[in-house]
């Protein structure tokens, strides 16, 4: 600025403009002293330095700097047309402080009022640069390398706060309020909020935010409290972190680019909002305790990451497209949560733990060597689980991480995928009772447990899976409870020396696929044909269904398979049984048929004893008005005897019945049946 305009500034704040109180004395700068020291007493009209009361004018040009040093000095205001800097002790402003030029800090303090600034406070790298209770309009810049300043009974700015210093620090000396504020640090600046001391506590106003794409909230247990009622943010690439010992987020944490990290020993988020747009919001490290709450967190185009953390209690809502990302940190860990939407374990090496169960609203997402785990015994479910595994570097899921552990999955989990294995490869043995879904779709698959135990469903729809060597479900030749089904194309691996399987007790059986032995030491290349080979019971509350064109063999010579529950046999499938076949009343012998056969799909050694239900599935294209004969069993040189009853003819109910007289082959027609059941 010329000299022209000073004077009409310094004319404009002329002494007439003033309000001074009574007794208060106008002191104007003169510079007689010679220098350009606030401290040199012939510099001001009238001679003596600025005290209580006094308003201060200094008219100086803007381009001239007045050099402040010294102890404490209260006035009642400043008009200052020049810069100023303080370079030592504190002056203090009652009411109001206006500088034109360029105030610097570099060492002094300042107290109290209300400062009108021309141009932003420049900050110097002094560790006593202080402001305290001051309200600033126009600004402050920390803008050289290790600026810093203290600040104690809040922070209050109408304009910028620039933290562009790399390693600029502001330090709140007492816990406060900070807003109405702006502070920017650009991406690399790594500039820091720290408490001065232990014990302070800070709380950042709805006026307050803080962005840029380099900063810190720093303190750790040094700093017992920061409470955000505003708005944190990164928007440039780069990082920041918010490192607090105790965080409370009422506001809204927002990553726009970069990666901003959440990473206090324990925070909550009681109403705000926790936003990943276009960039990464980190959960770095300690507990965010959720419980009680709905938190919604908001992946939008950006990414959630969970790395290093707990997140403890209550329910995330992850609203959609986005994810829950979990890294390869073995902290993770889900703590009685309920989850609204996706976790994904797909980056390599993932790791997350489970306390107190398993609840997710969506898809949990495991890639190759990842592993979901859990500590303690607990309840998975509901979740559905995809395993995306790859050859030598399967998806783990249900690793124990405590000795001792019980895991139960429920009927509303389900696991499918490829390459996947269960509660085995690593961590600790653990007992398993599933009630859900288990699958495997391609490649091998395993499960583990001590024992495992299958109440819901086992299945092998690609690939070969592997039961667990100690299987709750097989007891002295029995099969208890549970589903067990391969497909087409697929493999079943049975824990056992030689097959064994006698009995099915409660347990349904669908062989679409293989179904193998593992005798020990010999692997799976070695396994045994079809460990139900010695078959001899299927209750009441059993199924055994074979698919289409299978080919099976069913006990030695002298046995008898005995039908109390539901024995399906495919289209062009074959059952052979060595011995005999009993079938009771309540049972049901199910058969497929897509042409007339001249072979019965069940074929035994010894004699026949019908009686229940035949069901008779007519394919497409099958001719009821035929009235050909159904051949449904036959026998070997034994005998057939029985009725059954409720049979399905092809033909309405037309055709005769026809008894059983120890023919080789026989087919029994009820009237009054359906002929399209």
């Amino acid at each position: 600025m010329n000299r022209a305009l000073a004077r009409i500034v310094v004319g404009a704040l002329a002494p007439a403009t003033l309000a001074t109180p009574a007794g208060a004395v106008l002191k104007t700068w003169t510079g007689a002293g010679g220098n350009l020291l606030w401290s040199s007493p012939d510099n001001w009209d009238p001679v003596g330095v600025p005290g209580e009361g006094d308003d201060v004018v200094i008219g100086l040009p803007m381009a001239v700097e007045v050099i402040y040093a010294g102890g404490t000095t209260t006035i009642e205001s400043l008009v200052c047309q020049c810069s100023i800097r303080f370079v030592s002790g504190t002056l203090c402003t009652v009411s109001t402080a206006t500088v034109l030029g360029l105030p610097t800090l570099a060492g002094g303090s300042l107290r109290d009022g209300t400062w009108t600034l021309g141009q932003p406070l420049s900050v110097t790298s002094n560790a006593n640069n202080r402001i305290d209770g001051v309200t600033i309009i126009g600004g402050i810049r920390l803008e050289f390398a290790g600026s810093q300043l203290r600040v104690a009974n809040g922070l209050s700015v109408s304009g910028q706060v620039w933290l562009g210093g790399a390693g600029a620090v502001i330090r709140y000396e007492n816990s406060q309020t900070w807003g109405p504020a702006t502070l920017v640090a650009p991406a690399g600046a790594n500039a820091k909020i720290e408490p001065f001391a232990g014990g302070a506590a800070l709380t950042l106003a709805s006026s307050f935010s803080l962005e840029g794409g380099g900063w810190t909230i720093a303190g750790g247990a040094m700093s017992p409290t920061v409470v955000n009622h505003g708005l944190l943010r990164t928007t440039a690439a780069g990082s920041a972190a918010i490192n607090a010992n105790t965080f409370a987020n009422f506001g809204t944490v927002r990553s726009l680019a970069g990666t901003l990290s959440i990473n206090s020993n324990l925070w909550t988020n009681p109403g705000g909002a926790l936003q990943a747009i276009g960039a990464t919001l980190r959960f770095g490290g300690g507990v965010f305790d959720n419980g009680g709450q709905n938190t919604a967190l908001d992946p939008n185009t950006g990414t959630l990451l969970l790395d290093g953390a707990t997140i403890m209690g209550g329910k995330l809502h992850l609203l959609p497209p986005g994810a829950l990302m979990v890294s390869n940190s073995a902290a993770n860990r889900l703590s009685s949560v309920e989850v609204m939407g996706n976790l994904s374990l797909l980056a390599a090496g993932s790791q997350l733990r489970t306390v107190k169960g398993l609840s997710v609203m969506g898809q949990v997402l495991v890639g190759p060597g990842s592993q979901l785990g859990f500590e303690g015994s607990q309840t998975w479910g509901p979740a559905d689980v995809l395993a995306f595994g790859a050859p030598g570097n399967p998806a783990r899921i249900g690793i124990a991480l405590q000795p001792s552990s019980e895991l139960m999955l429920t009927e509303d989990f389900s696991l499918d995928g490829s390459w996947w294995q269960f509660n085995s490869g690593a961590g600790l043995n653990a007992e398993i009772e599933n009630w859900g879904w288990l699958e495997s779709t391609m490649g091998q698959s395993l499960i583990g447990g001590a024992p495992f135990r299958n109440e819901g469903e086992v299945r092998a729809l690609g690939g070969t899976l592997t039961l667990p060597p100690l299987l709750w479900n097989l007891d002295k030749g029995v099969l208890m409870h549970g589903t067990w089904t391969t497909e087409a194309g697929a493999t079943m691996v049975w824990p056992m020396v030689t097959p064994e399987i006698e009995q099915l007790q409660s347990a349904i059986v669908n062989i679409n696929g293989t179904m193998v032995g593992l005798p020990a030491e010999e692997g799976v290349a070695g396994g045994v044909p079809f460990p139900f080979e010695p078959l001899r019971t299927i209750d009441e509350d059993s199924i055994l269904r074979i698919g289409p064109m299978r080919k099976l063999f069913f006990l030695p010579t002298d046995g008898t398979l005995a039908n109390h529950g539901v024995l399906g046999i495919g289209a062009q499938s074959l059952a052979s049984v060595g011995g005999g076949y009993s079938q009771s009343p309540e049972a049901t012998l199910e058969t497929a048929y897509d042409s007339v056969l001249e072979v019965p799909p069940l074929i035994t050694g010894g004699d026949i004893s019908l009686d229940g239900l035949l069901a008779v599935e007519f394919a497409k294209g099958f001719d009821p008005a035929a009235c050909e004969p159904l051949f449904v069993v036959g026998t070997k040189g034994g005998s057939v005897v029985g009725t059954f009853g409720g049979i399905i003819p092809p033909c309405g109910g037309a055709c005769p019945v026809t008894p059983f007289y120890g023919s080789d082959y026989a087919a029994i027609f009820s009237e009054g049946a359906v002929p399209d059941v």
